[in-house]
């Protein structure tokens, strides 16, 4: 009984560099790849004994100790996932040409070779330039001697495969536009080439899987308007994908391209910076229209209402770029949004959200998705990790793509910013459309303090992070809260901002009944610049206070208190000037009154103000210094955001304040 071989659907392809020279910063193991590529393209069959039309396929990373057992073995796991491996043969560096028929039968006797040696899952066809220098060509006829080997040789190919293996032999193609929607163009037909690729696809469309054109290293294109569009817009994407599903006729008689169906098209984009790179969020819109599930973004309009739900889904060049690019694994990650209905739900930081009541701490927070459901059950979402005193006020549905969620309670009016850690939010299923067995995958929606800006007592519980303590009543006069009981390897992480590099005062309010045993360490950014052992409090709520310096440099950084040994109750750390000044946070005991607070415009205060103002923002950068004399200050250029305002008078003294500008 005979067995089909089929590719995922929806199907995530990524061609995989296999160069000799790659260097570490692009070299992947097979096992690296992200675990969301479902279609991996080994890339590229290379000629053997010089000769275009035999190929041959050896792991050329062998400098990195990739040898063919252990591409072998990774490549099997890959499979035994159920991802398809695939050989793609041409590329712009290994041009591909029968020129008789005897060429042909070794082109078929070498893959059918390399097909059984490696047990790959098909072939990817990715002819380029010379490979594509045809005397004659017509769609339907072929015409050119090249055209009518190639073909069929590639289904010898197939049928050789099925007859020894009993399935089906995967078959994926990867044209440059020129070659396919270049057909439509009379200026690339017949002369330059344009839609060279078009008697392949048609003759082949059968036995094809999936076609991903290469949205990208292309000139303008014309769309089956008759308009032409220009690369890394939506128009151009829509317009090209559209063709190739439709069919059209071509220019210059070269006869009519059928189309093929969504179900056997992606839609391929380079997945970083290059010629033809599409912004993620420009991306986004697009492939929503283009899926039937949002609005149209540019100028071109789908003939297909509704449009291409069945789409097959997206390819890529390369796995390497996007896992190793600035903006790491934009495109696979926006792909699981798309096809997987996975929540990336994703919060920005504190300082972009809205304080709409000043004393009441109500935090309003916009989380991104796909597909809400019409009517949002608050059952439905988990909040975790919040402050003592925080919990979920109401969630509500903005618009299809967004719901707000809003936050009450505050443990500390007015210290919202601090006091808020890593929140997680994680839906049920029923609280989406379409949602799917991988909802819980990589759900999370993270909300995270910038950072206490330094000078600052920081609360021990009121860390970013922690593993391995516990948060415990004590009856401390400073705090009636202490993190505690941390077993060896326990530790909590705070993200703070060092305005200058220089020396600072660190003490660490403690407790234990240990002595010369306690033992804990400083690190900054995972790398120990501190360790000390304490000596014994006289108990486990007997608190004292120790002191030390600590060369901290500016910038924002994770400070990590990590237990050597189990020993402790830890009520706060202070970090502080030498001189003793416990910064900003400490100042506004000094407090400044300002009103209103939020502002819009102008800020007010009671009295009239005579000295340097400088205004912090929350990542402790400067944005306003200047003297003032005045019971006003013009607030309206000001970013939306919390910010700290400073004031030293002439005598010295300083005073502040905190105020929120909508």
């Amino acid at each position: 009984m005979s067995v089909i071989s089929q590719l995922p659907n929806p199907s995530i392809v990524g061609y995989w560099e296999n160069w000799d020279d790659l260097g570490t910063d692009d070299f992947l193991y097979l096992s690296e790849i992200d675990t969301r590529y479902n279609v991996i393209m080994v890339s590229f069959a290379s000629q053997k004994n010089g000769r275009d039309y035999e190929l041959n396929f050896v792991p050329e990373i062998s400098k990195y100790g990739f040898n063919s057992t252990l591409f072998k073995d990774e490549m099997a796991q890959l499979q035994s996932e159920g991802k398809k491996v695939l050989l793609s043969i041409g590329g712009a560096t290994y041009p591909t040409m029968l020129d008789s028929l005897e060429e042909k039968e070794v082109f078929v006797s070498s893959i059918g070779d390399l097909l059984e040696e490696w047990n790959f899952d098909g072939i990817d066809i990715d002819l380029e330039g010379s490979s594509l220098k045809f005397n004659n060509f017509k769609i339907d006829s072929f015409g050119d001697h090249r055209l009518t080997f190639m073909i069929a040789g590639i289904k010898e190919i197939m049928a050789d495969y099925y007859i020894k293996n009993g399935k089906k032999l995967l078959l994926t193609m990867a044209p440059e536009t020129h070659y396919v929607q270049g057909g439509m163009s009379e200026n690339l037909v017949p002369d330059k080439h344009g839609g060279a690729y078009l008697p392949m696809i048609e003759a082949l469309k059968d036995s094809i899987d999936m076609l991903n054109v290469q949205l990208y290293n292309s000139g303008a294109m014309p769309g089956l308007d008759s308009n032409y569009y220009n690369q890394s817009t939506p128009d151009f994407i829509l317009a090209l994908t559209e063709a190739v599903i439709q069919g059209f006729t071509a220019a210059n008689d070269l006869g009519t391209f059928s189309g093929l169906p969504a179900s056997k098209v992606g839609v391929g984009l380079p997945s970083c910076k290059g010629w033809g790179y599409t912004e993620p969020k420009v991306l986004k819109s697009t492939m929503k229209y283009l899926l039937g599930q949002g609005p149209q973004p540019g100028e071109y309009t789908l003939l297909q209402e509704g449009g291409y739900p069945d789409l097959r889904g997206m390819m890529t060049w390369s796995i390497n770029i996007d896992q190793k690019c600035d903006d790491s694994k934009s495109f696979i990650n926006l792909y699981d949004e798309l096809f997987n209905d996975v929540p990336y739900l994703k919060i920005s930081n504190p300082d972009s959200i809205v304080i709409t009541e000043e004393d009441g701490g109500i935090i309003l927070v916009e989380v991104k998705r796909d597909s809400f459901a019409t009517d949002i059950d608050p059952n439905h979402w988990i909040v975790s990790n919040l402050p003592n005193g925080v919990s979920v006020n109401s969630i509500l549905l903005v618009n299809d793509t967004s719901v707000k969620i809003i936050l009450k309670g505050n443990s500390a009016p007015g210290d919202e910013q601090f006091h808020i850690y890593d929140v997680t939010v994680q839906a049920s299923s029923e609280a989406f459309l379409k949602s799917t067995n991988v909802l819980s995958k990589n759900f999370g929606v993270e909300l995270t303090s910038p950072g206490y800006f330094l000078p600052a007592r920081i609360e021990a519980e009121n860390f970013h992070n922690m593993v391995g303590s516990e948060i415990r009543p004590t009856s401390d006069i400073d705090n009636d809260i202490k993190l505690g009981g941390g077993n060896t390897g326990a530790y909590s992480d705070y993200n703070v901002i060092v305005p200058e590099s220089k020396t600072y005062t660190f003490d660490f309010r403690y407790a234990t009944p240990m002595n010369n045993k306690a033992s804990y360490s400083i690190l900054i950014d995972d790398v120990e610049i501190f360790r000390d052992t304490l000596i014994s409090t006289g108990g486990w709520d007997s608190f004292k206070t120790s002191s030390h310096t600590l060369q901290l440099n500016e910038g924002k950084h994770k400070f990590t208190i990590h237990i050597n040994s189990p020993w402790y109750g830890l009520n706060w750390f202070e970090i502080k000037d030498k001189e003793g000044d416990v910064g900003i946070e400490g100042l506004i005991n000094n407090k400044l009154s300002i009103y209103p607070n939020p502002v819009v415009n102008i800020l007010n205060f009671e009295n009239n103000i005579n000295g340097t103002v400088q205004i912090v923002d929350i990542t402790g950068k400067t944005v306003y210094n200047s003297i003032m004399n005045s019971n006003k200050l013009d607030a309206s250029q000001l970013s939306p955001g919390v910010y700290y305002l400073v004031l030293k008078e002439k005598n010295g003294i300083f005073s502040a304040g905190k105020f929120v500008k909508k």
